[in-house]
């Protein structure tokens, strides 16, 4: 690349100019003062150029270069420069000109100042005009691991650069923080990769009054420095202490603003943190605040390798604190605590200040004793008190304890079917023990739904339920015969506690108070993801958020119901059939042959769909099982075998007999089932039981596969 012309200024970072048939890259002026122009390249290579590497007649500003295997000069400067010097730094040139005669760099006139930088061949390796070589100037071996520049670990480029820099991003840089040779050195060489370098600044977390004590002293805790340990490439050695030195006692709040003096040292060990005692020059009193501001710089070995911390400011108190108070607490009414303290006796007392660990906070005047309106049944609370004087001396913490024991979630059950949900997790979980005190023989059924339907028929098989616990949170249909009341103890939820959601239908709690749906899903809303919200309370009521407003019947969650909630989670990828697992389903069990046991049968319909999946147990027993969608199911089984009746009752009511032929064999099943169903149409949302008209179908029992097929 060449740039001729007058006036020119130039800025090259980031590139490479590599393997041209003439030279790298030139930048050449026709201006009569040449001062007019100027060159400034950092963070590049140029690479087996056939030619100069790098050509120019202007003032210049060369770092983090690296120039290797050019031809000919791997920098020729041929400019009058007119008095002004020029600049290297923190470069490898290597390689370049023939065998016969290294050619590093050329100047024509004035001198360049070359610093932190390998020149092949040393001195011997510039021509020309003069030049200034810092002590940091070596001529070493520079051990490229390839033709591109990169250093091996070994080199002596690494860590070479200015000792004041770092590489912004390990890799590119290698070995310690401090700025390597080359391209990929120092603060500009994020482009080339890598990441960036923690930060080995301190901070300084806290300056706070040393309690006890007349004042004039403050303590500083401040973390230790990323690079505080002793595997580092020039590790932190130390951490010195600096004040803002001001009388007037004012707060900065950047080193910019400060005028700083040492105070202090402290020796790096490769602690985790660490503090020191800074002096003040005054103290806040009841006469003014005073504020000593201070930071902290963790030092190297190398002077000018060092980071400063934040500031930060503070006051030194004269403190004499009160007394610790003695704390009492006690329950006053289901919400409502009390904390009360034994009067001080300092004459500078001033106030108390309380606070718990469930967010509760006063401060107290002229009285012993204040009260938490925020407490709920099953929970610990643990209260924090101190007492103030007048200067704001604060005295030892005391810590009080206040169990409040756990009392009943009291759910009022209407006849027949009621749609509830529990604000705690049951002390014992299984359904016979939460509703054991409901009036005997009044329950039921209870059915639950998570991610499929269970249920459990407390007059029926105990083995063959299948909703066997009870979790807070969640909603579940109860049928009694008369109007009762359910008590329940256990471990209190959260009134914020929201029960998971799972694409499709979800029968869930409400463990808080009320809320609008409209807040309470606002989320799901938001996202499009609510679909519909149902309720039933003696009666249906649906909310529809895509729907209008007016015509929801549900706008409200209260504690005590469940609730229908069907979401789309998977971006509209649900698809409605009439089998899917939702809140529109039957439930069927039964009795069958003892030898059958261990079989699984699938249920198919008339398009040869199977709709589910019969377990039998041992003993012939038929798991309670759920059938989606809104057709019921009757099922009559056939066999190939000895000719006899079959036999179907329905909710122990007879229905028909059928001759099956010569070679069928005898089978009873005695079948039950329970149907579950809201309608589909969303004004009409809610729960309908019904038993389902029998309809006489005859499947055929094909041996080993235990399916059912119609047998049309």
């Amino acid at each position: 690349m060449q740039i001729d012309g007058s006036y020119n200024s130039a800025e090259v970072k980031h590139s490479i100019f590599a393997d041209n048939n003439n030279w790298g890259f030139s930048f050449e002026s026709t201006t009569s003062l040449v001062q007019g122009d100027s060159l400034h390249v950092m963070n590049s290579g140029f690479f087996r150029n056939n030619g100069y590497g790098l050509r120019t007649s202007c003032q210049a500003e060369f770092e983090h270069l690296t120039v290797l295997d050019n031809t000919s000069n791997g920098i020729y400067m041929d400019g009058s420069f007119h008095g002004m010097s020029q600049i290297l730094s923190s470069s490898t040139l290597w390689g370049n000109g023939s065998s016969s005669s290294w050619d590093q760099l050329y100047i024509s006139s004035n001198f360049i100042n070359i610093a932190h930088t390998n020149v092949m061949g040393g001195s011997s390796g510039l021509t020309g005009s003069s030049w200034d070589l810092d002590d940091s100037f070596i001529s070493d071996m520079p051990y490229f691991e390839d033709n591109w520049g990169h250093m091996e670990a070994t080199s002596p480029g690494v860590d070479g650069g200015k000792p004041w820099e770092i590489d912004a991003h390990m890799p590119m840089g290698l070995g310690g923080v401090r700025a390597d040779m080359g391209m990929y050195g120092g603060p500009n060489n994020a482009y080339w990769g890598g990441d960036v370098i923690s930060d080995g600044s301190s901070s300084l977390n806290a300056v706070s009054d040393i309690p006890q004590d007349q004042g004039n002293t403050l303590g500083l805790a401040f973390s230790s420095s990323f690079w505080d340990n002793n595997t580092a490439i020039d590790p932190v050695t130390e951490y010195t202490v600096w004040r803002h030195m001001d009388v007037g006692g004012s707060a900065i709040s950047d080193l910019s603003q400060g005028s700083w003096e040492l105070v202090g040292e402290v020796p790096a060990q490769g602690f985790e943190s660490y503090g020191f005692q800074a002096p003040t020059l005054g103290n806040t009193n009841q006469f003014g605040e005073f504020m000593s501001c201070y930071t902290v710089i963790a030092e190297t070995a190398i002077d000018q390798l060092y980071w400063q911390s934040n500031v930060l400011c503070g006051e030194s108190v004269d403190n004499l604190a009160p007394d610790a108070p003695e704390v009492e607490t006690g329950l006053i009414e289901p919400e409502l605590a009390e904390v009360l303290w034994f009067s001080p006796g300092e004459e500078d007392y001033s106030y108390t200040v309380i606070s718990s660990d469930h967010g509760f906070s006063a401060e107290v005047y002229g009285d012993t004793v204040t009260y938490d309106t925020t407490v709920q049944e099953g929970q610990e609370y643990t209260y924090y008190v101190q007492h103030v004087d007048a200067n704001g001396n604060l005295s030892d913490l005391t810590t009080a304890v206040l169990s409040i024991e756990a009392m009943l979630d009291i759910i009022p059950l209407n006849p027949g079917w009621n749609l509830i949900s529990l604000d705690r997790d049951p002390q014992n979980a299984n359904p016979e023990d939460v509703f054991s005190e409901l009036t005997t023989g009044n329950l039921q059924y209870v059915t639950g739904f998570d991610g499929g339907a269970m249920i459990y028929d407390p007059n029926g098989l105990s083995f063959l339920n299948t909703l066997t616990v009870l979790e807070g949170g969640r909603g579940y249909w109860v049928k009694v015969s008369e109007e009762d009341e359910l008590r329940v103890s256990g471990t209190l939820l959260s009134s914020d506690y929201k029960t998971p959601l799972a694409s499709g239908w979800n029968l869930v709690g409400f463990t808080g108070g009320q809320a609008l749906v409209a807040d309470y899903y606002a989320t799901e809303i938001a996202n499009d993801e609510l679909i519909y919200v149902t309720g039933f309370d003696e009666g249906s009521s649906v909310y529809d958020p895509n729907g209008l407003s007016f015509l929801n019947t549900l706008n409200t969650l209260e504690n005590g119901f469940g609730y229908w909630v069907k979401v789309d989670l998977d971006n509209g990828l649900i698809i409605d059939q009439e089998d899917e697992v939702s809140n529109v389903h039957d439930f069927v069990n039964g009795h069958t042959h003892d030898w059958l046991a261990g079989e699984v049968i699938d249920v198919v319909d008339e398009a040869d769909i199977v709709v589910s999946q019969l377990h039998v147990l041992e003993g012939g027993w038929i798991r309670s099982t759920p059938l989606y969608g809104a057709a019921g199911f009757v099922l009559l089984l056939c066999t190939e075998q000895k000719q006899d009746l079959f036999k179907v009752s329905l909710k122990r009511k007879n229905c028909i007999s059928f001759g099956m032929g010569e070679r069928a064999m005898s089978a009873f099943v005695s079948m039950a089932i329970e149907s579950f169903m809201p309608s589909t149409s969303p004004l009409k949302m809610g729960l309908c039981r019904f038993i389902q008209t029998l309809q006489t179908k005859c499947f055929q029992f094909h041996q080993r596969t235990s399916s059912l097929r119609n047998s049309k």
